[in-house]
């Protein structure tokens, strides 16, 4: 299955601010079940700096600085994800939710 994501951040300011960082966590992560086919952030001012680097989870991450008087900014994230389906699991191959409080309970292991 393919899907096209899009979200957009609208941020309106009472008065103009000069100069703005944000922290984006906006990309989707590849993963065993999803491949990112491409992804893309596009904001609506020029940015002083941009740097794209993973968390401390693998999540892609973006630390956007700007630099220029505004009253309005605007983000928009566009993915193109594909996602695999997952195998079927039959609840009789899970533990019951009893045994698992347990082994939560006295973690041996």
């Amino acid at each position: 299955m393919e899907y096209l994501v899009r979200h957009r951040t609208t941020y309106r300011y009472l008065q103009d601010v000069s100069h703005s960082w944000h922290l984006a966590h906006l990309r989707p992560r590849a993963t065993p079940h999803q491949s990112v086919q491409d992804s893309s952030v596009t904001l609506s001012l020029e940015t002083a700096s941009r740097v794209l680097r993973e968390d401390y989870f693998a999540n892609p991450c973006e630390w956007i600085s700007i630099e220029q008087p505004h009253t309005q900014l605007e983000i928009l994230a566009e993915s193109r994800v594909t996602v695999s389906p997952r195998t079927e699991r039959a609840s009789r191959d899970s533990l019951p939710w009893e045994e698992v409080r347990a082994q939560l309970e006295n973690p041996q292991s």
